[in-house]
């Protein structure tokens, strides 16, 4: 029984290892590609600040105070769902 056992630890071990290794690297991209993101957003609305009250009236009537918000998100979002799949791929790799 215990030979058992240790035939499946050494099995799921290296694929444990991959998934946490995997997870960490797209983890670590994601902070800082949404620390990048923040950044030039926020950059963008100190920027837009600065603009005359009729002007800056008339931008977020239009409702680009709104589109800046779902396009960073967008991008986002992206990033993370490419980053998920990489990792899973990553994981699922054969160790030849």
């Amino acid at each position: 029984m215990p030979a058992l056992a240790l035939f499946f630890l050494s099995l799921v071990k290296p694929l444990v290892g991959r998934i946490l290794v995997a997870l960490g690297i797209a983890a670590v991209s994601v902070v800082g590609i949404n620390t990048a993101i923040d950044g030039v957003k926020n950059a963008l609305v100190n920027n837009i600040g600065g603009l005359p009250a009729d002007m800056f009236n008339l931008f977020l009537l239009s409702g680009m105070g709104q589109a800046i918000g779902i396009i960073t998100g967008a991008i986002t979002t992206k990033i993370m769902i490419v980053q998920a799949t990489k990792a899973f791929s990553f994981a699922s790799k054969n160790q030849a």
